[in-house]
């Protein structure tokens, strides 16, 4: 598969995955996908750990997925502290309204 159609793949992949509103397709989905890595990446040193509710979207760990290191979060957690503390902070109401404005199709 060459790179255009591999990254035309991934796109439509993401798109699907992106109009999901059921949280126990994303459980699913993201319980294949960590599958399917480690089955293709026999270096994988950490299984995916089985998550389920509310532990699926707090779950994130270094060796699962490296996005963060654990400096950089919580250099953003005392960040966001700040802000709460400096009253920077949004109600409910405000921040759906602003990503309504930003993001028109969420509508």
């Amino acid at each position: 598969m060459n790179t255009i159609d591999l990254n035309a793949y991934r796109n439509e992949l993401a798109r699907e995955i992106l109009a999901t509103d059921s949280i126990e397709v994303l459980e699913t989905v993201y319980r294949a996908y960590r599958k399917a890595v480690s089955k293709a990446q026999k270096s994988l040193t950490v299984p995916a750990p089985e998550v389920q509710g509310d532990e699926f979207a707090a779950h994130c760990n270094e060796e699962t997925a490296p996005y963060y290191t654990l400096k950089e979060l919580n250099d953003r957690i005392d960040e966001a502290e700040a802000q709460i503390a400096a009253g920077e902070i949004l109600s409910n109401e405000e921040a759906d309204a602003e990503l309504k404005e930003k993001l028109p199709w969420l509508k």
